[in-house]
């Protein structure tokens, strides 16, 4: 976000809270603080949030960063797709992959990929005569909870600490497959 940007939603906030007054002393010190946390958002997204925020909070006292950081976060969170969605995606990918195991899983979402693991885990399922369901969901659906918990808690910290967090999780994946 811009400086002007930032002086915006500061108006923003002054004139539906009226207890909330950034002292002029301390303005040049707010707007710098507020556009170092909110840097990679975009004014829409902000202003989004705040109207968010002011419309479900209930709050008498305007909101903080950290408050408008997870009002945009809220919504990442709602956008993801539940186990059960996940699950649906994968037991039809499951019925072309004794043949189309590597299609199929391409097309699936990428934490769906991170759960399955691989194309050969569907084409392992769809060859195995002894295919429970039952199991097979219940252990992809605890593996992708945690992938989506995991993804949408690194989405929330800065980018240079989110992209030493991929960069780190990519070098464990190559010594994993013996590619480092």
């Amino acid at each position: 976000m811009t400086d002007a940007e930032v002086k915006k939603i500061l108006m923003l906030l002054e004139v539906t809270y009226p207890n909330f007054n950034v002292a002029v002393e301390k303005r040049r010190a707010t707007v710098d603080m507020w556009q170092m946390m909110l840097d990679e958002y975009s004014y829409k997204d902000v202003e989004a949030a705040v109207v968010t925020f002011v419309k479900t909070s209930g709050s008498a006292f305007a909101p903080n960063p950290s408050q408008l950081i997870a009002m945009m976060h809220k919504v990442a969170e709602l956008s993801t797709l539940t186990d059960a969605d996940a699950w649906v995606m994968v037991r039809k990918a499951i019925g072309r992959s004794a043949y189309h195991s590597v299609e199929e899983f391409n097309k699936l979402p990428e934490q769906v990929q991170r759960a399955l693991g691989g194309p050969e885990q569907l084409r392992y399922w769809a060859i195995d005569e002894h295919f429970n369901e039952g199991v097979a969901m219940s252990n992809f659906k605890s593996v992708y909870d945690v992938i989506v918990k995991r993804d949408l808690e690194v989405a929330k910290l800065p980018e240079q600490l989110r992209t030493a967090i991929t960069e780190k999780r990519q070098n464990l994946l190559e010594v994993r497959n013996g590619e480092a």
